[in-house]
């Protein structure tokens, strides 16, 4: 079809000369519909990368540490080592000798040497420590382990980003 198009004129019909009328060029939205579903698309993955990537949620560190009955048996410990690992936040779970809990205690308290020489290595238990890493600290999850044979007290820490314990967390009554 051409751009212009003869018709002849409303006012009179009898005229010899022709009004021309131009088309407009067609309509193109055709673009519209795919950039809208695919801003869509883009906006709803990433908003479901964000919800299952835990990226929503800061990741806290806590230490749990299970002091130990002076009277555990090797099995005993071998049982609770592994119930502590089987746990699902559970990072990794290391093993603290009385002395090396010791130690760790003398250097602790190296600027109150009153403290430091007031303890003795037979007053310290040994100890399971067990690394967790999640947004929040569900005390329940050591419930199990609270009721094993061998565990004396079980107490939970929030760790800061270096070195040291930010805060104990209070189970209530499930530790």
């Amino acid at each position: 079809m051409s751009d212009f198009m003869e018709r002849p004129s409303v006012d009179s019909p009898s005229q010899a000369e022709p009004t021309y009328l131009v088309e407009a060029p067609p309509r193109r939205r055709g673009w519209v519909l795919p950039v809208v579903v695919a801003v869509s698309v883009l906006v709803g993955t990433l908003t479901s990368v964000i919800m299952f990537s835990g990226w929503s949620e800061p990741e806290h560190r806590y230490l749990v540490s299970i002091y130990l009955d002076r009277a555990i048996t090797a099995e005993q410990q071998a049982a609770l080592q592994s119930a502590l690992a089987g746990l699902d936040p559970v990072e990794a779970v290391r093993y603290e000798s009385r002395e090396q809990a010791f130690q760790k205690f003398q250097s602790q308290f190296k600027d109150s040497p009153e403290l430091a020489a007031s303890i003795t290595v037979e007053e310290i238990p040994a100890l399971l420590l067990a690394d967790v890493a999640a947004p929040e600290f569900d005390c329940a999850m050591l419930r199990p382990i609270r009721d094993m044979a061998g565990v004396d007290t079980v107490v939970v820490y929030r760790m800061p980003g270096g070195d040291g314990i930010e805060s104990l967390l209070s189970c209530g009554d499930l530790l």
